[in-house]
C-alpha cells in the first residue's frame, strides 16, 4: 500500500533526521530500513513519486554522517541494492522535482568509495549523479548532512541550498536541530 509505505517511510525518515542520531542510523540500517527503501523504490517507483522520494530521503539519512560506522552504512546500502534502485528511479525521473533527493542518496551512497561509483556509472549513473560529496573527494553538497525530515515540524526551518522549497507532498528537507 503506497500510503502505508509513504508514512512509515516519513517516520524512518524523520527518526534519522537529526544531527547526532548516527547510534540511531545504525540501528535503522541492522533493523533492515535500507532493504525496506529498496523494496520501496522498486515497489512503487513506476507509479508513486512521493514514496520513491521518500525512500531516497530515508536513503540519505542513513547514509550521512561523519561518524566511524558511516562508511559501513553506505557499504550496506550498496549490498542490498540502493544504487540499483535509485540508477532506475533516475531513468524515470532525472526531469521531475524529486530527481536532487534521488542524486543526493545516490552520491551518499558512493563517496569516498571509488567501487561503489563505478558500479553506479557502469549501471547508467551520469557522472553528476556520482560526483564526491565529501571535502575530500571536492564535492559541494557540505550542509546537507544534519537534520532532515519532513515538514512535520511546528516551526518553519531554512531549507539547505541543494533544495529551496518542497517537492511533493509537502516533503522538505531540512537543516539544523529542532529548535525547543
Amino acid at each position: 500500500d503506497a500510503t502505508l509505505a509513504l508514512q512509515s517511510l516519513a517516520a524512518l525518515v524523520n527518526i534519522c533526521a537529526e544531527r547526532e542520531v548516527d547510534s540511531l542510523r545504525d540501528a535503522a540500517v541492522n533493523a533492515g530500513a535500507l532493504r525496506v527503501a529498496v523494496r520501496a523504490i522498486n515497489d512503487h517507483h513506476k507509479e508513486n513519486m512521493q514514496v520513491t522520494e521518500m525512500a531516497c530521503l530515508l536513503v540519505r539519512n542513513l547514509c550521512c554522517g561523519k561518524d566511524e560506522n558511516v562508511l559501513e552504512r553506505r557499504k550496506q546500502a550498496a549490498s542490498v541494492g540502493v544504487i540499483e534502485a535509485t540508477v532506475t528511479a533516475m531513468a524515470k525521473y532525472e526531469e521531475s522535482p524529486i530527481a536532487p533527493n534521488i542524486i543526493v542518496a545516490l552520491r551518499l551512497v558512493v563517496d569516498r568509495l571509488p567501487d561503489q561509483r563505478q558500479r553506479a556509472t557502469a549501471l547508467g549513473a551520469k557522472t553528476d549523479w556520482v560526483k564526491p560529496v565529501t571535502k575530500e573527494g571536492g564535492g559541494y553538497l557540505l550542509s546537507f548532512r544534519g537534520g532532515f525530515g519532513t515538514n512535520r515540524s511546528s516551526k518553519p526551518k531554512t531549507p539547505p541550498k541543494i533544495m529551496q522549497a518542497s517537492t511533493l507532498g509537502g516533503i522538505q528537507e531540512e537543516s539544523g536541530a529542532p529548535e525547543a
